[in-house]
């Protein structure tokens, strides 16, 4: 929070080895503070631009949250989201896909549906990029559900540019102008 990154970091690596050299009782206690030091640890990395280590921690906590049934938790969460926000400015469309599809279908309840809604946003942009339009289209809507449950018209707002894209290359005219004066009247104080 102070936001004195590089001093940071050695002492969360530090857990972090402590965490690893530990026996199973006590990494299985403390598994969601493992989390989220290796969660620290990338957006430390990733204010660094360094995506290869952002990509290293998120993996071994990946690792780790399967070992220990972690992946149900909010920071569970965050990491698969993060792991493809990682992919998505990396330009790894696939990699959101095969990374955030199976977790999704695993977790059907809405545990978390701030995160579930950037999950969904992220698997837009990504079947967006990889030219599955129709796939681009159903989990923009989903992601602009969730924020609309959530109240947070504005992000839903940001999503229905996506949706309007979307429909633009699936040459649903029609319906893009629908939704485009929809929006217009909707967030004109916006």
């Amino acid at each position: 929070n102070l936001e004195v990154f590089h001093e940071a970091i050695k002492p969360l690596k530090k857990y972090i080895n402590k965490y690893l050299i530990s026996g199973s009782n006590i990494q299985q206690t403390h598994i969601i503070n493992f989390l989220y030091a290796l969660n620290t640890l990338f957006k430390i990395m990733l204010k660094n631009n360094n995506y290869v280590k952002c990509e290293s921690y998120l993996k071994i906590a990946q690792k780790y949250m399967l070992i220990y049934n972690a992946e149900s938790s909010y920071v569970g969460f965050s990491i698969y989201n993060n792991l493809a926000y990682l992919y998505l400015k990396q330009g790894k469309f696939n990699q959101v896909i095969l990374q955030l599809k199976p977790f999704i279908n695993n977790h059907k309840t809405l545990i978390y549906p701030v995160i579930l809604a950037s999950m969904y946003k992220a698997l837009n942009i990504a079947y967006y990029n990889t030219n599955d339009y129709e796939n681009s289209m159903v989990y923009i809507k989903k992601a602009i559900y969730l924020h609309l449950v959530n109240d947070n018209v504005l992000a839903a707002g940001e999503c229905y540019f996506n949706y309007i894209n979307a429909l633009r290359y699936c040459s649903k005219f029609k319906e893009a102008i629908e939704i485009l004066n929809n929006c217009l009247c909707n967030y004109s104080n916006h």
